[in-house]
């Protein structure tokens, strides 16, 4: 069952990965590097978190957390 056109969705997303103002994350990503994708985060909205902050959120935001 086909609920969105979502391969289109995500390809008009993928073509306009580089620009400024848009943030790629992949699910693939959070489950290899948590703390990367994190802080990719952090970066892009500009919010300063500190190491041990990053940490214990990617705790919380971990798959095995759920």
């Amino acid at each position: 069952m086909i609920y969105a056109p979502f391969n289109e969705h995500v390809l008009d997303f993928w073509r306009i990965r580089h620009e400024s103002n848009v943030l790629f994350l992949c699910y693939e990503d959070m489950k290899r590097d948590m703390v990367s994708v994190i802080k990719k985060g952090v970066k892009f909205f500009i919010f300063c978190f500190s190491e041990e902050e990053i940490i214990n959120l990617s705790k919380y935001l971990s798959v095995d957390s759920l």
